[in-house]
């Protein structure tokens, strides 16, 4: 008997996976539970077992070939006589056809003159392949709008410092502003429930818990690790679970269960010297808030000019569920509160 040996579903927004590396090579015995490839996905690296004991009979889909989520991999045989009689089925046919085509185009677009000299031409990492297919998708499925506001960061710095001071002599590390940001978000996020949500089928979810992802810059993509539960937190609790998981993202070391199950997004590009920027939303998340980069500003305090120092808030949402009215109270609270972070803060 020949068992078919197809690409795992490791998340539930997960689509599909590239295949890495192969454990083992054509022939070779496998055990049930054995390692036996290795795969990679927009957001982790991960090994794959073998479901059945047996002989892989053959590697269908070869070291950096993308897979959709039940496609075909390989084919492992109960036996080494099934083994030997090598038999290629309908389906390895129906996966070979797509690479005719596109060594086709390849050819055409070989014989094509270039107008401008290219100076060097880079492949597309599995994750960045990945991620540029979600963000169409985000394009073409949801309404992306943007607002944003501007924020008087003066209590947020007071605070930082502070509370800095105490969580150092406590755990060893200062509260970062995206931590703060994190707990003071969530906390805001239980009175705004529709921005803590996804449309699914022309239905509306609101999501049970608020788990917050906070957008983390490696070399050559994005990751997501996942606060969850966030609102019920505390800043020391956030602070260390946030350190935890940058210093993991950075070492390649995050698991899939940690950046998924994510209802809501926080993007802190004021680190980089970003003022301004329009988010693009996460999907299926309807909501993603992203942080620019606090600048010392004239700013009208009690009829007077004053330098204060001003962040922008800019909120992407989707307005197939969120109105703009809606985006903009949830926004004035977010404001609020980082205004007078005391009440939450902690």
């Amino acid at each position: 008997m020949v068992i078919k040996i197809v690409m795992p579903r490791l998340g539930v927004t997960m689509v599909e996976a590239t295949v890495t590396k192969w454990l083992k090579k054509e022939g070779e015995s496998v055990q049930k539970g054995e390692a036996l490839f290795e795969v990679e996905t927009e957001k982790t690296e991960m090994v794959i077992e073998a479901l059945d004991s047996g002989v892989l009979r053959k590697i269908v889909a070869s070291e950096g070939t993308m897979v959709p989520v039940a496609g075909l991999v390989g084919l492992l045989a109960v036996t080494s006589e099934e083994a030997a009689a090598l038999i290629e089925p309908t389906d390895i046919q129906e996966k070979m056809e797509p690479l005719k085509i596109q060594t086709l185009e390849k050819k055409v677009s070989e014989a094509k003159p270039e107008l401008v000299k290219v100076a060097e031409i880079r492949e597309m990492t599995p994750q960045r392949r990945v991620i540029a297919q979600k963000l169409s998708q985000s394009h073409l499925t949801a309404v992306h709008v943007t607002i944003t506001n501007s924020v008087d960061m003066s209590e947020m710095i007071a605070s930082r410092t502070r509370l800095g001071q105490e969580l150092e002599k406590k755990i060893g590390t200062k509260p970062s502003y995206t931590d703060m940001i994190v707990q003071i978000v969530s906390r805001v996020l239980k009175k705004h429930p529709l921005l803590n949500s996804s449309v699914e089928d022309d239905k509306i979810k609101i999501f049970a818990e608020i788990n917050v992802g906070v957008a983390v810059a490696l070399e050559d993509f994005l990751i997501v690790p996942i606060v969850y539960n966030a609102d019920e937190k505390s800043l020391t609790e956030i602070s260390l679970f946030l350190k935890e998981k940058v210093d993991k993202a950075k070492k390649g070391e995050l698991t899939l269960e940690e950046v998924t199950g994510g209802t809501f997004t926080l993007s802190n590009l004021g680190i980089y010297d970003v003022e301004v920027f329009t988010p693009i939303l996460n999907p299926p998340q309807s909501a993603l808030l992203g942080v620019g980069k606090i600048l010392e500003k004239p700013w009208a305090v009690d009829g007077q000019v004053a330098i204060r120092p001003i962040a922008t808030l800019s909120l992407s949402f989707d307005h197939r569920v969120i109105d703009g009215a809606m985006a903009a109270r949830f926004l004035q609270d977010v404001k609020e509160n980082l205004e007078k972070p005391q009440s939450i803060l902690g």
